[in-house]
């Protein structure tokens, strides 16, 4: 078992640079992992071409190919909910390694998003969803990745922070008071960006509904 994960780590570090340098590339002898069953197809063969993977079928014949040696292959995967921070040079390419494909990173330093964009941007990492800094309310809490909002007044400033860093997202967090999360709500679907994050201390869970795209964290 411990072969075979480590034969489809080799495997995934293989797919990106052959597509794009060598033409086609043919695996013989995979294991194909259906996870919308739950089954595993044996001694498959895949073909990776223009950054797609199909079945083996009309392969060309100077595809290159591999024997994977029973590796197991799955779809990519993604982290939905993880907080990169610093970390990004040694946790993206760990990341691809593993076979993630994409991440959501759930709270980082406004300065941070353009840096962790442009290393997702690079050959072979994984695609990076950021929401910027947490907006919460006021708590004693001098984390960089958090802006602490005082009232509805203090969310058109902060949204259009987060719009001209090109978030894909906003985070909220437990202690927003119910009208500046509606605010927030409000800005953010002007500008065409989700709402996710922590359900606040102060909403009660239908009212986020339709509202806010995915909940984290309960808050009460």
């Amino acid at each position: 078992v411990i072969l075979s994960a480590i034969r489809a780590v080799c495997l995934a570090g293989l797919v990106l640079p052959s597509a794009r340098t060598e033409g086609p590339v043919v695996f013989e002898h995979v294991n194909l992992v259906r996870v919308q069953d739950g089954t595993t197809r044996r001694n498959a063969t895949l073909v990776v071409a223009d950054g797609r993977v199909s079945p083996a079928d009309g392969a060309p014949r100077h595809a290159r190919r591999i024997d994977a040696g029973g590796a197991y292959v799955i779809p990519g995967l993604w982290d939905m909910h993880v907080h990169v921070n610093e970390d990004a040079s040694w946790m993206l390419p760990l990341a691809a390694a593993m076979g993630v494909v994409g991440m959501r990173d759930m709270g980082g330093g406004i300065g941070e998003v353009a840096a962790l964009r442009r290393l997702a941007a690079e050959p072979g990492m994984p695609q990076v969803l950021a929401s910027g800094p947490i907006l919460t309310g006021q708590v004693d809490d001098a984390d960089e990745r958090v802006w602490r909002l005082a009232g509805p007044d203090a969310v058109t400033k902060a949204i259009e922070r987060l719009s001209t860093a090109r978030v894909d997202h906003v985070k909220v967090h437990d202690w927003l008071t119910r009208e500046t999360w509606r605010s927030i709500v409000e800005h953010a679907r002007a500008r065409d960006l989700p709402v996710v994050g922590h359900l606040p201390v102060a909403l009660d869970a239908l009212e986020a509904l339709g509202k806010q795209k995915s909940i984290e964290h309960l808050g009460n």
